[in-house]
């Protein structure tokens, strides 16, 4: 069975991949976090933002460390 294909909304071409790119947040989010766009291939339209996984994990464990004092 193939994996199903997707459609951008704006330009109607199949997404085999999409495009995804550092961006930031901005207020009401205290000091800003960082965050991630997913983009179509084709059209550079946004599909979507989500907080980067990675960064949020790098942040908490930075944290915890100067909450433990071992920073």
């Amino acid at each position: 069975m193939g994996t199903p294909s997707a459609k951008c909304a704006n330009c109607q071409e199949t997404i085999p991949n999409v495009v995804v790119e550092s961006i930031g947040t901005q207020k009401p989010i205290a000091g800003g976090w960082n965050a991630i766009c997913f983009r179509c291939p084709s059209c550079h339209t946004i599909l979507g933002v989500q907080l980067d996984p990675v960064a949020l994990r790098q942040d908490i464990v930075e944290n915890v460390l100067k909450a433990l004092g071992k920073s």
